[in-house]
């Protein structure tokens, strides 16, 4: 059974636009069983634009219902049926992002009538949905409209159907929700309970053994895009491994990172380690020289604890300290190798550096720029919170305590008027404070206005 989709948006992004008009025709690859259709009210005005394609206007959609009184409606027109569109992320991606905004996770197998019909009607000058129906004599009375252009969808569909004569339209199917190489105990229903939202993910072993963690905006994404996942090598056997899945939901991004970093340094994942990649990392550390001046150098290796940031490539590395000595005023070429062996300085004949290869640099004001900068990049210092919330109501909380990473609040709902953030013990992740941590931190406040928040932990 088929359920046709077309929906009229305010614009090209799921993101950023919305529905104005949804049209679904019910289609059990024969008949049509069932239609549907609505006027959306979006909530916002129609661009100019839309209304001159569509013939939608803002006074039409003004007493239209809003999605969320039609969204049981297209639940159960959808509902264990094939998701058909034309260009079907378009319309899929907009229904599953209204339903996520209503805390719902929305998921069908879904097939695209662009993609069959390239490979079912192959040699067309355009397989947009105007000229491929033009071209096949599919009538097209309400173009751009929703139900105009469901239905001359479904006439396509019937069309593409007839003409399968390899099964072209079941292995399209049959690839959304069968996947490859997977392992016994992982079950189709514990996929589909994954929820659409920003958190952490685990994945675990035949012997409930953590062998994975990660991140993502939307967990159920990110863990579907590792189960298709064709890269050889480790990210099959990774694949082949994982027997139970398991989440923490998490409503800031500063947190999810944090609780991430937090997981991986905990518990050292298997996978976390095999799929790191090899490649030699370059990173800057400050140093002080004999004659008082400090001053930040590239080494390459591993991080021997004392590094303020970490690169892929010595070329980025290069770049990022040049970057710093320009910001800070302080000399990029000054490193320990030239402390007291002075040579001219074409930077400092520019006047674009104070000389301290040329020994002209005093220590007590040269300093200042290095530890500006270094003071920018250690965590506040204090009791305070750094409070987010995500786009459903909940938040999550850092915990701060003299510049260490006291704890982690993932989810959970908060005043935020409050003067003082009370948070029950009980829902704190207890944190190591390990240097990793208080790094992300910084380098994601870092610039930015930091509403703290005062906190006490209630019993």
């Amino acid at each position: 059974m088929f359920a046709v989709v077309d929906l009229e948006t305010t614009g090209g992004s799921y993101r950023y636009e919305r529905i104005i008009e949804v049209a679904i025709v019910v289609y059990d690859g024969e008949k049509i069983v069932e239609e549907y259709q609505s006027l959306v009210n979006p909530e916002r005005l129609i661009p100019p634009n839309i209304t001159r394609l569509t013939g939608i206007s803002n006074d039409m959609v003004a007493d239209a219902p809003k999605f969320y009184e039609i969204a049981k409606k297209v639940v159960e027109l959808t509902e264990d049926k094939v998701f058909v569109a034309h260009n079907v992320n378009f319309d899929y991606n907009f229904l599953r992002n209204e339903y996520q905004s209503l805390g719902f996770n929305y998921s069908r197998k879904k097939v695209c009538t662009v993609q069959l019909s390239r490979k079912l009607l192959p040699g067309r000058p355009s397989y947009g949905l105007g000229v491929l129906t033009r071209d096949l004599g599919i009538k097209n009375e309400a173009r751009h409209r929703a139900m105009g252009d469901a239905r001359a969808t479904t006439e396509l569909l019937s069309i593409l159907i007839k003409n399968d004569q390899m099964n072209v339209i079941h292995k399209a199917i049959m690839r959304n929700p069968v996947l490859s190489g997977l392992h016994d105990h992982l079950k189709e229903k514990d996929l589909k309970a994954l929820p659409q939202k920003r958190g952490i993910y685990f994945f675990y072993n035949k012997d409930d053994f953590l062998i994975y963690v990660g991140k993502s905006n939307n967990i159920k994404d990110r863990v579907m895009a590792h189960l298709n996942n064709q890269s050889p090598g480790k990210y099959q056997e990774l694949k082949a491994s994982i027997a139970r899945i398991d989440y923490q939901l998490v409503a800031g991004e500063v947190a999810t990172l944090l609780l991430e970093a937090e997981k991986i340094i905990k518990h050292k994942p298997f996978f976390n380690r095999a799929l790191k990649p090899r490649d030699v990392r370059y990173h800057i550390r400050p140093f002080l020289a004999f004659n008082g001046l400090k001053g930040l150098e590239i080494y390459s290796g591993k991080d021997q604890g004392d590094s303020l940031f970490s690169y892929r490539s010595s070329w980025s590395a290069r770049n990022a300290l040049d970057q710093l000595a320009e910001d800070y005023g302080f000399c990029s070429e000054f490193v320990p190798a030239r402390a007291g062996v002075y040579s001219e300085c074409q930077k400092s004949q520019f006047g674009s550096c104070p000389g301290a290869c040329e020994g002209k640099a005093i220590a007590g004001e040269y300093n200042k720029g290095i530890e500006r900068l270094l003071q920018d990049f250690e965590v506040p210092k204090g009791h305070w919170a750094l409070l987010e919330e995500d786009n459903f109501g909940k938040y999550s909380a850092v915990l701060i305590e003299n510049g260490n990473v006291a704890g982690l609040v993932a989810d959970f709902e908060a005043d935020e008027e409050h003067e003082v953030l009370e948070i029950p013990e009980e829902i704190v992740i207890k944190t190591s404070n390990h240097r990793n941590l208080r790094k992300i931190l910084v380098q994601n406040i870092r610039g930015e206005e930091v509403d703290k928040k005062d906190w006490k932990l209630t019993a």
